[in-house]
């Protein structure tokens, strides 16, 4: 890949301090500024990512969140309708047991001739 060049202009101040750092670092005035923007753009990217990162975190935390707070929303309507359908089967089950009752009390009618039957010949 072809270098770019890159131009800036600063105070006097920071150019004799970057002169200076290079020079202990033993390394040319352009060599220091190119790793040191490298160094910069690198802990930029990671400062970036980690708050990508803790964004992504926070995001799936959230999910879980609503996840848990959807299935507390269910399990309580589950729980309501549980208790309609025992209310229901109590009703039904009290309505077939008196009905149940009311079988067994239940004689039909006799027919006349039963009747005359009945009147004439012992049982």
């Amino acid at each position: 890949m072809k270098n770019k060049a890159l131009t800036i202009r600063v105070d006097e101040d920071l150019y004799s301090q970057a002169v200076e750092m290079a020079n202990q670092q033993q390394q040319t005035l352009t060599d220091f500024l190119r790793q040191a923007v490298q160094s910069e753009c690198n802990q930029m990217r990671s400062e970036r990512n980690q708050t990508q990162s803790e964004c992504n975190h926070e995001a799936e935390i959230a999910w879980y969140q609503s996840q848990l707070d959807q299935a507390a929303i269910e399990r309580q309507r589950n729980q309501d309708i549980l208790l309609a359908n025992e209310a229901i089967m109590k009703s039904i089950t009290n309505l077939a047991e008196s009905q149940r009752l009311q079988l067994e009390e239940y004689r039909p009618p006799r027919r006349f001739l039963e009747r005359l039957r009945a009147v004439f010949v012992p049982d």
